[in-house]
């Protein structure tokens, strides 16, 4: 189930049980197709960017809810044929919904309950450094046997005055 936000925007003119009456079906919307709605925030009314329908003020209202691609065909088309809402967008969220308190404390007392359990043996540990460390050495011999060769390469590509081959030298100069 994937998170959803959406945001509606009403007409000024109706009545705030008329609001309610609206966010109450969407949310109706939301949960007869397998939905969960997990927070609602009434923005109220406030003046819009533009004018739309020739209204220069809109009510707004957030939805937060899980769902998958049914609740969200059947809420675009409710949307649509609803003549009171002026405007709407839905998009998915990136991030989880913000922790409840009550799931806070139930999250608490299992992080309490991890640190009680033992430890893992230090003796583990060190041995799987050991393993390792010549895994690691072996490399550093070999890229110090590459730079042995370096200079012999770097003599070639620099230029006759050193200074990195910027510079043509008269070998490589054609007229």
């Amino acid at each position: 189930m994937r998170e959803y936000e959406t945001i509606f925007v009403l007409e000024p003119e109706l009545e705030q049980g008329s609001v309610e009456e609206q966010i109450t079906r969407v949310c109706k919307i939301i949960e007869e197709r397998g939905g969960e709605v997990h927070d609602i925030q009434r923005w109220g009314r406030r003046r819009l960017a533009y004018p739309i329908k020739k209204k220069s003020d809109g009510i707004y209202t957030f939805v937060r809810f899980g769902g998958d691609n049914r609740v969200l065909t059947e809420l675009e088309h409710r949307y649509k044929l609803n003549e009171s809402m002026l405007r709407h967008l839905t998009v998915m969220c990136e991030t989880p919904p913000a922790v409840e308190p009550e799931t806070a404390e139930a999250d608490k007392a299992a992080d309490a309950d991890a640190d009680a359990a033992p430890a893992p043996a230090e003796d583990t540990a060190p041995a799987a450094e050991s393993a390792e460390a010549p895994a690691t050495d072996a490399p550093v011999e070999t890229a110090a046997a590459e730079t042995a060769e370096a200079p012999d390469t770097a003599e070639v590509t620099a230029g006759a005055d050193g200074d990195g081959g910027n510079e043509a030298t008269e070998d490589t100069k054609t007229e």
